[in-house]
């Protein structure tokens, strides 16, 4: 004998079951550093926002030198070997770098606007070669991101 108790769900079950898939929030990205998620978000920590995962993808691809990525030898800003020139002067190290980061996003990021650069010594507790922090002002029209600061910091030790 078979009971009507094991057969599909109520209206209201449904309803319920509907409303819980259409209040889930939409993952969009990993974030890095990886970092444990939580109960939600799975293995790793996801990123729910556009704004935040474009401003951890261009950080990601800033930070990135030539050779870093398999099977993508040209891809990053290739800006760690510029780190150790700031000392014997900025303005050129802000013109190598401030090219580097323009042609990465081009080539990688095309929707990405950059809009200012700048750049300083980094810790000031330590004052030794291949200390730098970068800044670079951006925004991203097509997904509705003002203009927003990235801050980057370089250290040899």
């Amino acid at each position: 004998m078979i009971s009507f108790r094991s057969v599909g769900i109520t209206g209201q079950e449904a309803e319920a079951q509907v409303a819980a898939i259409v209040s889930t929030p939409i993952r969009i990205g990993i974030l890095t550093p990886l970092t444990i998620g939580n109960n939600d978000e799975g293995l790793l920590a996801m990123s729910y926002n556009v704004g935040v995962q474009m401003k951890n993808n261009l950080k990601d691809l800033l930070m990135t030198n030539w050779g870093e990525r398999v099977g993508r030898y040209n891809y990053g800003a290739n800006l760690l070997p510029l780190v150790t020139e700031y000392e014997s002067g900025a303005d050129a190290f802000d013109s190598a770098a401030m090219s580097r980061i323009m042609t990465a996003v081009s080539t990688w990021m095309p929707y990405v606007e950059l809009e200012n650069f700048e750049s300083r010594p980094g810790n000031a507790n330590y004052q030794g070669v291949g200390n730098v922090s970068i800044l670079v002002d951006y925004s991203i029209p097509r997904a509705q991101v003002t203009t927003t600061r990235l801050q980057i910091t370089f250290s040899l030790s």
